[in-house]
């Protein structure tokens, strides 16, 4: 197994930290604090250096601390038993600029996929109660780590989309001559969503059987969960396009499609959103983020950086136990982890071996403490 290890971080102006040095074992590191001491921004910051972006929505310039210019990440990382140094700037006014090893990276998506990482939030939740476009990007953002074919071909059908749904609009507001066009863009659509949701399909194939595996580890076998792709349209999305046509002007947008599709989350036949406790949607959502774990793994050669926060809150002692067995049994990579609660998390270090950091955070200052 190719390695990946994370050595050392440095944010400057970042969310809530003016200035923060941070050391990593090759281990599991837990940071440790109360609520609104930057914790999870600690995790973003590592986000944002393996794929380019905040794990959480908003801008760019939103993660820049008060009124500062800019935030300036960094990262010294070993890859493949080769240094790597990540350098990521971004500026109020102006675009980003990521720099591997001194030399500025000319787009950003040449970068994705050479550092794969993990995250499990509280805001996954989000996954379960929000629109299907969130479960969608959890899809795509796994693919996409790996694979350049499968990102091309969304962006590619994400831009046809616009330009469809444009000329829906026009043609809702009076222009009839846009109905000629239609055409062309229904056959463009079509070319670039084969791709795009065959890859989706195959992917939650090979992901399910690990996810049903993971969810009854972590849960004792108390429960029976099922997940599954809920198409958008049918198999031919022209055809679609065609019937749907007077619809999709009324409505001023595509109304059919791989930008439709979603995913079923069910717990004992039963809707998951509807039946299951807090801790059984934790658990589900830490199967899934798991299931995506050791999917990057297989397909990558690497063990992805796994970042894991605020991961006791809603588990039982139960399902927190098994979730540490799970991870020693997957022999996963380096960790990192947060939490509210010193006893709780030196308890947990406790049950894992190897080498392992504590950290307590406050704005700007972390103090690491022996965990022995």
């Amino acid at each position: 197994m190719r390695s990946l290890w994370l050595h050392t971080l440095s944010l400057v102006q970042f969310k809530n930290h003016p200035g923060l040095e941070l050391t990593f074992a090759d281990g599991c590191n837990a940071l440790v604090g109360l609520n609104g001491q930057g914790k999870t921004n600690v995790l973003d910051a590592i986000h944002y250096l393996c794929l380019t972006k905040s794990f959480f929505h908003g801008s760019d310039a939103s993660n820049i601390r008060n009124e500062e210019a800019a935030f300036v990440l960094q990262g010294r990382f070993e890859r493949d038993q080769q240094p790597e140094n990540l350098l990521l700037s971004v500026p109020r006014d102006g675009a980003k600029i990521l720099r591997r090893n001194q030399k500025e990276v000319a787009r950003m998506a040449d970068h994705i996929g050479l550092f794969p990482l993990v995250m499990v939030s509280p805001s996954d939740a989000g996954l379960i109660t929000e629109g299907s476009d969130v479960r969608r990007k959890l899809v795509d953002g796994l693919i996409a780590q790996l694979e350049r074919p499968f990102l091309e071909s969304l962006m590619a059908y994400n831009r046809s989309l616009a330009q469809r749904n444009a000329l829906l609009k026009s043609i809702q507001a009076g222009n009839r001559a846009g109905f000629a066009q239609l055409d062309v863009w229904d056959h463009t659509l079509a070319n670039h969503a084969a791709p795009v949701h065959r890859r989706r399909t195959e992917v939650l194939e090979e992901w399910a059987p690990v996810f049903l595996q993971l969810y009854q580890a972590l849960s004792g076998g108390r429960e029976t969960v099922s997940l599954r792709l809920v198409p958008g349209g049918s198999a031919n999305l022209l055809q679609d396009l065609e019937s749907h046509r007077q619809r999709d002007v009324q409505a001023g947008h595509t109304t059919t499609g791989p930008h439709r599709d979603d995913l079923e989350f069910l717990l004992d036949g039963r809707p998951l959103k509807r039946f299951a406790s807090q801790g059984q949607q934790k658990t589900f959502l830490l199967s899934l983020r798991l299931a995506q774990y050791q999917w990057l793994t297989k397909r990558s050669g690497f063990r992805p950086l796994l970042l894991l926060d605020d991961v006791a809150d809603k588990l039982d002692e139960q399902r927190l136990a098994a979730l540490l067995h799970t991870l020693q049994a997957a022999e996963v990579g380096q960790v990192f982890l947060t939490d509210t609660d010193e006893t709780r998390i030196r308890k947990l270090l406790a049950g894992l071996g190897g080498a392992h950091t504590l950290h307590l955070l406050q704005p700007g200052m972390a103090t690491p403490v022996s965990v022995s």
